[in-house]
């Protein structure tokens, strides 16, 4: 049976009804990072042009009724999150006006980014011929493909049809674009330590994988995140072999706004990964760590405990989570507000693992 540890709430929290998000009515001003040009029914082919960034419109004669002033915004966060497969390789560029309709289809290129002598992007494999195009659908709130019609590997620009103004993005699929370029690790290596083996009773040598919801013993040493609660300096959070309340004993990581994750350089940390490349290559395991975390409103069970079948409430089960979300930083989640919930003398610890599969097999 695959185990997971779970953290329960034991103690109800009264939650502000009032709380909502609120949107702002006014509009927001000019962007640095855009450009704006005109246009008419006779056709045009339009340029925009923001700092590095560049992007094209060719408008064909009557695609539009009247002279309307385009633009280009250039931007570097998606209107909604990008599917876990999704790499941009580009900057993200919103046309402009909004919902602009066209009667003819017009071709827009956008960027992607220069390319290294080995045909990378951001340290990943990206050659041209695997770059693709999304918009994005606001009416379902999703992504979606769009055919690429040519590419100017002189200016790296892709080029696609359109029959309206939207926001588009080019990218490359990460499970199929990431690969390790010089590294000499073997494939279920772990992720810190030299390579070690168990041999199965065909005496086949394979290497030892690590504990996390595992049951055969000896395995490799996970990893700890310590989260706990200091007088003089408050939130302590590090990243270490063991579980630490030394401020100083481990890596930094940097806790989100909302308290609920924290990520570290994992390239940074881990030779391994940085020998690898692209933390992506990695797949990352995690668990709570019962005998170390003391919550005042939480416990944390195992899933095969009896107990657990009592919890008929999801919402009161909080698995923890980890995951690589770019080359270099690995985030881990824990679902609790720990800005609030953390009080002194309390700590949080989570071990996690992580194996070589560089193709995601």
């Amino acid at each position: 049976m695959n185990k997971k540890i779970i953290l329960q709430f034991i103690i109800f929290i009264f939650i502000l009804s009032s709380l909502s998000c609120q949107k702002s009515s006014s509009s927001n001003p000019p962007d640095a990072d855009q450009e704006s040009y005109s246009t008419d029914t006779r056709g045009d082919t339009i340029s925009f042009e923001s700092y590095n960034n560049h992007a094209v419109a060719i408008i064909p004669e009557g695609a539009l009724d009247k002279e309307t002033r385009l633009s280009a915004l250039f931007e570097d966060n998606p209107p909604a999150k990008l599917p876990d497969s999704v790499m941009p390789a580009g900057k993200i560029v919103n046309f402009k006006p909004d919902g602009t309709v066209f009667n003819k289809k017009v071709t827009l290129g956008i960027p992607y980014n220069d390319m290294n002598k080995n045909g990378l992007i951001d340290g990943t494999t990206a050659i041209p011929e695997k770059i693709g195009i999304k918009y994005y659908n606001e009416s379902n709130r999703e992504w979606e493909d769009i055919p690429v019609k040519n590419l100017d590997k002189s200016v790296n620009l892709a080029y696609f049809e359109t029959e309206h103004f939207s926001t588009y993005l080019t990218y490359v699929n990460s499970s199929a674009s990431v690969q390790n370029i010089t590294s000499s690790l073997e494939k279920n290596e772990y992720f810190h330590g030299d390579p070690y083996y168990k041999y199965t009773n065909s005496t086949k040598k394979i290497l030892k994988e690590g504990c996390i919801n595992r049951n055969d013993l000896p395995c490799g040493d996970p990893w700890h995140l310590s989260i706990f609660y200091s007088y003089k300096e408050n939130i302590i959070i590090t990243v270490d072999h063991f579980f630490t309340k030394n401020p100083t004993g481990g890596y930094p990581a940097v806790l989100s706004e909302d308290g609920k994750s924290i990520s570290f350089d994992a390239q940074k940390i881990f030779a391994k990964v940085k020998e690898s490349g692209d933390a992506r290559l990695w797949d990352w395991q995690c668990e709570f760590v019962k005998e170390l975390t003391f919550l005042e409103n939480y416990i944390v069970i195992s899933d095969d405990d009896p107990a657990i079948d009592q919890v008929q409430d999801v919402s009161k089960k909080i698995y923890a989570d980890i995951k690589a979300v770019d080359k270099k930083t690995v985030n881990i989640s824990y679902g609790i507000p720990i800005r609030t919930e953390l009080k002194v003398g309390n700590t949080l610890s989570i071990r996690f693992e992580a194996r070589y599969n560089p193709d995601g097999t």
